[in-house]
């Protein structure tokens, strides 16, 4: 025979798994990025693109000692295409030397100008290139100045002026110049899962009107494998016994 056999208040238990939040920190790409094109240059005897960019014996020479130069050049975008916004994150550096021809007293002056897509975004002081030695000027930025903030449409100019006193002239010869660019790398973030198991609950020994036992009912274990996921777990209410 069947025997239905009510079985109440067995416990429940409502369990919520809270989701697991990933800390993170992208990261910094820095590159030096050295000119693909030279757009234009004036005032030198030689100017190729090569003396530009490697710091080497081969700069670009002025024409005279009383020459003005100029360069423009332009970068290749960076690849990490997403410039870092932040005062001064960003950097122009270019190398002067004075022209082997000059008085030995010559004071000419050198600046650096950042430029974008043929529009000027910021110019530099104007700063003295002594007798002796490399002069390397920094001009920092942020790339928030800029239109375009992968970096696409970054130039530069270098601007020279020659000492025209008598007897204290000279003018300014330009080499390696690069753009050291600041990018924040895309992480790929992978959320963490965790694994929780959960045990039911066995129920307490019954003694039905017929004498028959309900005892050791067998417990079940459920794997769960989710993102913040609520559930719950329930007893079972009614149970059949067949005799």
């Amino acid at each position: 025979c069947t025997m239905a056999v009510e079985i109440s208040n067995l416990p429940s238990k409502t369990i919520t798994l809270n989701g697991f939040a990933p800390q993170f920190t992208p990261s910094t790409n820095f590159e030096k990025l050295l000119p693909t094109t030279k757009i234009t240059d004036t005032g030198h005897s030689a100017c190729l693109l090569s003396d530009l960019t490697a710091h080497d014996s081969n700069w670009c020479i002025a024409a005279t000692k009383l020459a003005n130069t100029l360069v423009h050049v332009s970068f290749p975008t960076p690849a990490d295409t997403n410039l870092k916004i932040g005062t001064n994150l960003q950097r122009i550096e270019a190398h002067f030397r004075q022209f082997f021809g000059n008085d030995s007293s010559a004071f000419p002056t050198a600046r650096i100008e950042l430029w974008e897509s043929g529009s000027l975004i910021r110019a530099g002081n104007n700063t003295t290139v002594l007798p002796s030695g490399e002069r390397v000027l920094i001009l920092q930025f942020d790339a928030a100045e800029l239109t375009d903030q992968t970096g696409a449409g970054v130039e530069v100019k270098t601007i020279t002026i020659s000492d025209k006193d008598l007897g204290f002239q000279g003018s300014v010869d330009t080499g390696f110049i690069c753009f050291r660019s600041n990018s924040i790398v895309p992480d790929t973030v992978l959320l963490p899962r965790k694994i929780i198991t959960l045990t039911a609950f066995v129920p307490l020994f019954i003694r039905t009107i017929v004498d028959t036992d309900i005892s050791e009912l067998p417990s079940k274990t459920i794997t769960l494998t989710a993102y913040s996921p609520s559930f719950i777990v329930q007893g079972p209410r009614r149970i059949s016994i067949v005799t």
